[in-house]
Protein backbone atom coordinates (compact mmCIF):
# COMPACT_ATOMS: atom_id res chain seq x y z
CA UNK A 1 0.00 0.00 0.00
CA UNK A 2 2.73 2.13 0.82
CA UNK A 3 4.37 2.10 -2.42
CA UNK A 4 0.73 2.98 -4.20
CA UNK A 5 0.60 6.02 -1.87
CA UNK A 6 3.97 6.76 -3.46
CA UNK A 7 3.24 6.50 -7.18
CA UNK A 8 0.14 8.21 -6.41
CA UNK A 9 1.66 11.33 -4.63
CA UNK A 10 4.23 11.31 -7.36
CA UNK A 11 1.87 11.26 -10.32
CA UNK A 12 -0.32 14.01 -8.45
CA UNK A 13 2.96 16.10 -7.79
CA UNK A 14 3.42 16.09 -11.68
CA UNK A 15 -0.37 17.20 -12.66
CA UNK A 16 -0.76 19.76 -9.92
CA UNK A 17 -0.64 22.16 -12.22
CA UNK A 18 -2.01 25.69 -11.26
CA UNK A 19 -2.62 24.22 -7.86
CA UNK A 20 1.19 24.42 -6.82
CA UNK A 21 0.65 27.11 -4.59
CA UNK A 22 -1.35 25.18 -2.04
CA UNK A 23 1.72 23.44 -1.04
CA UNK A 24 3.26 26.26 0.16
CA UNK A 25 3.66 26.39 4.21
CA UNK A 26 3.59 29.89 4.59
CA UNK A 27 2.38 28.88 8.11
CA UNK A 28 5.99 27.05 9.01
CA UNK A 29 7.29 30.31 8.35
CA UNK A 30 5.43 32.13 11.12
CA UNK A 31 6.00 29.07 13.10
CA UNK A 32 9.72 29.07 12.97
CA UNK A 33 10.12 32.94 13.77
CA UNK A 34 7.98 32.31 16.62
CA UNK A 35 10.17 29.45 18.25
CA UNK A 36 13.53 31.75 17.17
CA UNK A 37 12.33 34.61 18.81
CA UNK A 38 11.45 32.51 22.05
CA UNK A 39 14.71 29.99 21.95
CA UNK A 40 17.15 32.04 19.68
CA UNK A 41 19.74 33.32 22.34
CA UNK A 42 20.15 29.48 23.95
CA UNK A 43 22.45 27.76 22.98
CA UNK A 44 21.08 24.76 22.17
CA UNK A 45 18.61 26.74 18.86
CA UNK A 46 21.60 26.30 16.91
CA UNK A 47 22.02 22.84 16.67
CA UNK A 48 20.83 19.54 16.79
CA UNK A 49 17.87 19.77 19.79
CA UNK A 50 16.91 23.44 18.07
CA UNK A 51 15.64 20.97 15.12
CA UNK A 52 13.95 18.55 16.75
CA UNK A 53 12.24 21.21 18.46
CA UNK A 54 10.92 22.81 15.63
CA UNK A 55 10.10 19.81 14.38
CA UNK A 56 8.59 17.96 16.85
CA UNK A 57 5.15 19.76 17.73
CA UNK A 58 3.90 19.34 14.15
CA UNK A 59 5.06 15.70 13.95
CA UNK A 60 2.79 15.10 17.23
CA UNK A 61 0.09 16.70 15.88
CA UNK A 62 0.63 14.58 12.42
CA UNK A 63 1.04 11.44 14.43
CA UNK A 64 -2.32 11.97 16.57
CA UNK A 65 -4.59 12.97 13.56
CA UNK A 66 -3.22 10.00 11.67
CA UNK A 67 -3.21 7.77 14.57
CA UNK A 68 -7.31 8.92 14.91
CA UNK A 69 -7.89 8.16 11.48
CA UNK A 70 -6.42 4.74 11.27
CA UNK A 71 -8.40 4.11 14.65
CA UNK A 72 -12.29 5.32 12.61
CA UNK A 73 -11.34 4.30 9.50
CA UNK A 74 -8.90 3.28 8.13
CA UNK A 75 -8.96 4.82 4.36
CA UNK A 76 -9.17 8.35 5.69
CA UNK A 77 -5.89 7.52 7.14
CA UNK A 78 -4.62 6.58 4.35
CA UNK A 79 -5.81 9.54 2.23
CA UNK A 80 -4.75 11.71 4.96
CA UNK A 81 -1.27 10.19 4.56
CA UNK A 82 -1.53 10.71 1.07
CA UNK A 83 -2.02 14.88 1.85
CA UNK A 84 1.17 14.71 4.05
CA UNK A 85 3.20 12.90 1.51
CA UNK A 86 1.97 15.30 -1.40
CA UNK A 87 2.75 18.30 0.71
CA UNK A 88 6.52 16.94 2.15
CA UNK A 89 7.33 16.87 -2.18
CA UNK A 90 8.24 20.57 -1.73
CA UNK A 91 6.34 23.57 -2.59
CA UNK A 92 7.67 23.24 -6.28
CA UNK A 93 7.51 20.96 -9.32
CA UNK A 94 10.25 18.04 -8.74
CA UNK A 95 10.66 17.48 -11.96
CA UNK A 96 11.58 21.12 -12.87
CA UNK A 97 13.91 21.63 -9.75
CA UNK A 98 15.55 18.71 -11.33
CA UNK A 99 15.83 19.92 -14.55
CA UNK A 100 17.30 23.06 -12.74
CA UNK A 101 19.50 21.11 -11.01
CA UNK A 102 20.94 19.28 -14.24
CA UNK A 103 21.18 22.22 -16.17
CA UNK A 104 23.19 24.01 -13.67
CA UNK A 105 25.83 21.49 -13.51
CA UNK A 106 25.98 21.59 -17.41
CA UNK A 107 30.12 20.15 -17.54
CA UNK A 108 28.95 17.03 -15.43
CA UNK A 109 25.81 16.37 -16.09
CA UNK A 110 26.31 12.76 -16.32
CA UNK A 111 27.74 12.41 -12.89
CA UNK A 112 24.52 14.50 -11.78
CA UNK A 113 22.70 12.28 -13.05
Amino acid sequence: MKLILIIISLWTERHLGKYQSYRNLPWMNAYFSAMENRLGQRGFWHGLWGVVLVLLPPLIVVALVYGLLWYLFIPLAYLFALFILILMLGPLNLEEQVKQYLESRKPDADQAA
